[in-house]
């Protein structure tokens, strides 16, 4: 009898522990393949390097000044967001605006001045087609074209997740820039008072700040001088592009008081 009992408490104490231990293990295994099971459903992905935010200079267009190009994704995956930045070059390109291609992405695009960094983000409940231009990015150029290495830093995101990037193409051409000798800016740096010469009739003047926004602009008739007024404008660079009856010539203009 009292082997018996012994036995007996035994089994009522360590019943229970075996009981729970089985049914860890079988909770464990059975949310195991419940994970696998919703990562092999559609709609679940996994985002790596072989996933791409393709900017794609090849099929840039020129019209008069401003340059598009478009991006699109390379992707195995489904995608309901996307998101980018990027830098460029000052002295050749001003950022204009980013293009929604699409009827479907919800975006939002901003250009901060304090990190000189363009920033896209985007999504939608519809899933983002494949290796399709879904936005185009508008520059205004600076010069007579357009370089790769005009962007740096460029950095995508799919469904919030980092992956690769590529930038395909080289040089954008199509603008023609009058020499040096065609024109005179003075006195340059100045307080914001600046006289402009050209050897053509002006047609038209646009200066822009830093971030690409018109911050002035003259129409004159059959001049070929012309006085920009900036003494009410922060200290800084900014961007002249003049156009004459024969073609485009562009200045950086630093006004400090």
């Amino acid at each position: 009898m009292c082997i018996v009992s012994k036995t007996k408490v035994t089994m009522k104490i360590f019943l229970p522990i075996i009981c729970i231990a089985f049914l860890s293990i079988l909770y464990n295994k059975l949310s195991a393949q419940h994970t696998t099971n919703l990562l092999q459903l559609p709609g679940i992905t996994t985002i790596n390097a072989s996933d791409t935010v393709v900017f794609d200079l090849t099929q840039a267009t020129v019209v008069g000044t401003d340059v598009e190009f478009p991006v699109f994704i390379l992707t195995d995956d489904t995608i309901n967001a996307l998101d980018f930045s990027l830098k460029y070059n000052h002295a050749n390109l001003l950022y204009d605006t980013i293009l929604n291609l699409t009827g479907y992405m919800q975006v939002l695009s901003y250009y901060n001045p304090n990190d000189s960094t363009i920033r896209f983000t985007s999504n939608s409940l519809t899933q983002y087609a494949n290796a399709t231009p879904l936005v185009k990015i508008r520059f205004n150029m600076l010069a007579a074209q357009m370089l790769s290495t005009d962007l740096n830093t460029l950095k995508g995101y799919l469904n919030g997740t980092t992956c690769s990037v590529k930038l395909l193409g080289a040089i954008v051409t199509g603008i023609q820039v009058l020499q040096d000798i065609a024109v005179e800016v003075y006195p340059n740096p100045s307080l914001g008072h600046f006289s402009i010469l050209s050897e053509k009739f002006i047609k038209e003047i646009i200066i822009y700040n830093v971030a690409g926004e018109q911050v002035y602009m003259n129409t004159p008739e059959n001049s070929k001088s012309i006085n920009c007024d900036l003494r009410n404008y922060e200290n800084g660079v900014y961007f002249l592009k003049a156009t004459t009856v024969d073609g485009l010539f562009i200045r950086k203009l630093i006004v400090s008081h």
